[in-house]
């Protein structure tokens, strides 16, 4: 089974949304809260990546960033924004 992370990074983007956009967000990370089998079963998912190790789901205006972790089974939620800078921010970039 895999488990739904949530960042720092997250929880402090989450609070700069308006509160309608954290109620779509928050019900979709309830929906899939210790239900997830493989990560390519989520709904709403667009993958980044063909390895599936990056992912999005759009809310509106708004986008949530997804990075799967394969060896400790996570699925982090890694960061939210607009979708101007999201894309400015998502997927990170190698160091």
């Amino acid at each position: 089974m895999w488990e739904l992370h949530v960042s720092r990074s997250f929880e402090r983007s989450i609070r700069q949304i308006p509160k309608e956009y954290q109620r779509r967000i928050i019900a979709w990370y309830n929906e899939h809260t210790g239900v997830i089998s493989e990560p390519a079963d989520l709904n709403k998912v667009v993958w980044l990546t063909g390895n599936h190790l990056f992912g999005l789901v759009r809310f509106g205006r708004y986008r949530l960033g997804l990075i799967v972790d394969e060896k400790n089974k996570l699925i982090v939620l890694g960061y939210i924004g607009s979708r101007g800078d999201f894309y400015k921010r998502f997927p990170p970039k190698p160091a």
